[in-house]
């Protein structure tokens, strides 16, 4: 994180703060190509974790740009997740970034919109919370629900795996989290 957004050990001409990537496109299409070219050319090069596995250092520029282009265009940060005079409750506010997010943001699918809408409302900084363990674009957590709950469609095993976190009092997130990491090897969590 000290490399890729205060340049610590690249060779950039200033840190990626929000002030210098909005100053003009021409401008930030720079810094971040920069950037995108001395994180590509760094040692040891920087790794995406496991998530994350078909991403690209070329892909920077083009993400981030799209997220700042995004949260610009909802007015800023605080007002995109902390809007004064919002009647939505935080799962209903939730399910609407959730959308907006997938839309707008290059490379945000499935599971990187909702783990940053859950960090966001974990840290407090947006009023969000999931209204589902969004298992029906999943991959790893849909496979696992299948093994649990038995070949339904995304709808009911969705159903399902809120009716299991709801009954074990646990987030739907971290609901998510298990079954997905569950099913990787569930011999290993079943008692023969």
């Amino acid at each position: 994180m000290r490399k890729l957004y205060g340049g610590v050990g690249l060779n950039l001409k200033t840190a990626l703060t929000w002030q210098q990537v909005n100053k003009s496109f021409d401008q930030r299409m720079a810094l971040l190509e920069q950037l995108s070219s001395s994180l590509a050319l760094s040692d040891p090069k920087p790794k995406f974790g496991h998530h994350r596995a078909y991403e690209s250092i070329n892909q920077l520029p083009l993400a981030f740009s799209s997220y700042i282009d995004f949260i610009n265009e909802q007015g800023g940060h605080q007002a995109l997740f902390r809007p004064k005079g919002t009647t939505l409750d935080k799962t209903a506010y939730f399910q609407k970034l959730y959308a907006l997010i997938r839309k707008n943001v290059y490379r945000f699918g499935r599971l990187t919109t909702f783990e940053y809408l859950c960090l966001l409302g974990k840290i407090d900084l947006a009023e969000v919370e999931p209204d589902s363990c969004y298992i029906a674009e999943a991959s790893g957590p849909k496979r696992g629900a299948k093994l649990l709950f038995g070949m339904l469609d995304d709808a009911k095993l969705d159903e399902h795996a809120i009716g299991l976190a709801d009954y074990l009092n646990v987030g739907y997130q971290e609901m998510e989290a298990a079954i997905c990491h569950w099913q990787k090897s569930p011999n290993r969590y079943i008692a023969h």
